[in-house]
């Protein structure tokens, strides 16, 4: 008989094989282009305006693909004009399309950091290690290795910020940035080539449920500022189809509110929608501590990005300064805020 670890990593890769597949369109009406990677528990208010038809009644035609990794993937399709709007972290590569013409907009936040609910990323140490040092003030990271996952992520940004809030530089600890993907983290914990990485949810649940790491610091505790999801716009798509840009928000916002409603605390259709997106065993995704925070209704934080901008900048990763409000445009949340009865 199989044992429980070998079940949830088995688990893990079928759900990890299914994220490249194509989803359905939602049925006729105006067609709107966007993308998800289903392992991001945060984009939960999506997930739900798609099952409950939120986009539908607003007469949208959601074509949704899924993807594997990070959002900064989908840059290249939304500057292209291939996709109309999907969500997106500011990495360098939202920073640098704008220097290179590309114009694409941040019209809405997603999700992000607050005191009284879960993380949505999380420094993980090594079991063995936990055990034996105990870990308590991030101070503690300073001759461990750790390994900072792919430049001008969030986990990334989680990593170097930790360490700067414990007073700490890269020559203090054993730095690298070897390791870029869920599967590498997995892989790292398990022959113990690292003993601090940083993992989003639900990898950093399914590390703890096969063993490998301990859950330990999260945004909360080194960048409590940090706002970490957006939705990004092709400008073709706004100039051509504002009105769907505000129902799309609209759709979204709907969601929001299910989740924000929670409290923070699951609930069994929450977990059930999660299970479906993910292809995560049930048990697993309980053993999150509950929803991300989706309560900022898609008000953005400026002062946020260009915090993330100053890192990006000064580690050569984005090339030139851009100002920060030529990449916002509010004007289609505040449209769509309205229509969906927030203030």
């Amino acid at each position: 008989m199989k044992s429980r670890k070998t079940q949830i990593a088995a688990a893990a890769l079928a759900g990890a094989a299914l994220l490249a597949a194509p989803v359905a369109a939602q049925g006729k009406g105006v067609a709107v282009r966007t993308s998800v990677n289903p392992l991001v528990y945060s984009y939960m208010p999506i997930f739900l305006a798609i099952d409950k038809g939120y986009f539908k009644a607003q007469g949208l035609d959601i074509q949704l693909k899924t993807y594997r990794g990070s959002s900064v993937t989908q840059v290249p399709l939304l500057a292209r004009g291939d996709q109309d709007i999907a969500p997106m972290v500011m990495g360098p590569g939202m920073f640098n399309q704008h220097t290179q013409g590309f114009g694409l907009k941040i019209v809405s936040a997603i999700a992000g950091s607050n005191a009284k609910w879960s993380d949505t990323s999380w420094i993980m140490v090594r079991s063995d290690i936990w055990k034996a040092k105990q870990p308590k003030s991030l101070g503690d990271l300073r001759g461990m290795s750790v390994d900072g996952g792919p430049l001008g992520s969030p986990v990334n940004l989680l990593i170097r910020e930790a360490l700067k809030k414990a007073g700490l530089g890269m020559s203090d600890v054993k730095y690298s940035e070897k390791f870029k993907s869920p599967q590498a983290w997995i892989a790292a914990f398990k022959n113990k080539a690292i003993e601090v990485q940083a993992a989003v949810e639900p990898i950093v649940t399914m590390l703890e449920a096969q063993g490998l790491a301990n859950r330990w610091k999260s945004y909360k505790d080194a960048v409590p500022w940090f706002q970490e999801t957006y939705f990004a716009a092709s400008p073709q798509f706004l100039k051509k189809n504002p009105d769907a840009a505000k129902k799309f928000l609209t759709a979204f916002l709907q969601g929001a509110k299910d989740v924000h409603e929670t409290g923070g605390k699951w609930t069994p259709a929450l977990l059930d929608t999660l299970a479906k997106w993910s292809k995560l065993p049930r048990k697993i995704l309980e053993r999150i501590p509950g929803p991300a925070y989706a309560g900022y209704f898609g008000s953005i934080d400026r002062a946020a990005i260009e915090r993330q901008q100053a890192l990006w900048l000064k580690l050569g990763a984005v090339k030139k300064k851009v100002d920060v409000g030529a990449i916002i445009d509010t004007s289609y949340l505040e449209a769509a805020r309205k229509m969906a009865g927030i203030k």
